[in-house]
């Protein structure tokens, strides 16, 4: 990271950054094309190890990507605002992201892709007691994506 003073290492601030963001841009490599695609989606915090989940259709190219590459890179920003300036150069955005990238595996058991479904609905609602049905899981690819290298920063 170029601008060390924005960077953020205290896990639970980094926590806290990811959790305020809603909506998560994965990029996937297409041949020598890249594809991003913003996606609703669900993490935890293993110790600071993080883990993201999405999910999707069964086809399509996003799934078809991730089965074909297995690799992912992720982007996820909040807190938006812009501070003026009375010169171009002195305008600044407040803002708080991360980026992440990993190896992305694609759930098939029905158990665990419930239970990840579970904790993406409740991460956008007041609700933890979502019903799945077996057809509805069936035909929802659910992806997983172990953080191999994690950047978190700020400014404002």
């Amino acid at each position: 990271m170029r601008r060390k003073d924005r960077e953020v290492t205290d896990t639970g601030v980094i926590r806290e950054i990811i959790d305020a963001c809603r909506i998560l841009h994965v990029g996937l490599c297409d041949g020598k094309r890249p594809y991003v695609v913003p996606v609703n989606f669900g993490f935890e915090d293993d110790n600071g190890h993080f883990t993201f989940y999405f999910h999707g259709a069964a086809e399509g190219r996003k799934i078809s990507l991730i089965r074909e590459n297995g690799y992912a890179a992720l982007e996820g920003e909040c807190d938006h605002g812009t501070q003026s300036h009375e010169t171009a150069c002195g305008h600044t955005e407040f803002f708080q992201s991360f980026i992440a990238e990993g190896k992305a595996e694609e759930i098939l058991d029905s158990a665990e892709k419930k239970r990840i479904l579970q904790l993406i609905m409740s991460r956008y609602t007041d609700r933890s007691d979502w019903e799945f049905p077996d057809a509805a899981v069936k035909a929802t690819a659910v992806v997983r994506i172990r953080a191999e290298q994690l950047s978190v920063k700020q400014n404002g």
